[in-house]
């Protein structure tokens, strides 16, 4: 079916190839862990901490996990990562167009 579509070997590339994001500069490796500690310190933002949002938010890291977009990792896993960098979570209402319901979804910086 995808294989028709006018994007299709980009998107058949970054699937077998992987995506390739066009960083401006590399960081050094001390750059890099000291980001790591900093935001792993401070945690996802606070759109995601609310409590009445808590659910929403691990509903949709849930549906990612069970999906194979995401891969749940203790956060000594991450530590022990090769190149290993981590962005705060968010959580952005959407209002839908064609059902009179709100939406959510999960923001991360890149």
């Amino acid at each position: 079916l995808l294989r028709h579509h006018p994007s299709w070997q980009e998107f058949h590339d970054d699937m077998v190839y992987g995506i390739q994001y066009p960083f401006k500069e590399e960081i050094d490796e001390e750059t890099r862990t000291s980001q790591l500690k900093a935001n792993m310190e401070r945690g996802n933002h606070k759109s995601a901490l609310k409590e009445d949002e808590r659910q929403h938010v691990t509903k949709l890291m849930r549906t990612d996990v069970e999906n194979g977009y995401a891969v749940p990792i203790t956060a000594e896993g991450v530590r022990r990562l090769k190149d290993a960098e981590v962005y705060p979570v968010g959580l952005q209402d959407q209002n839908t167009i064609d059902e009179p319901r709100l939406r959510h979804a999960i923001v991360q910086p890149v």
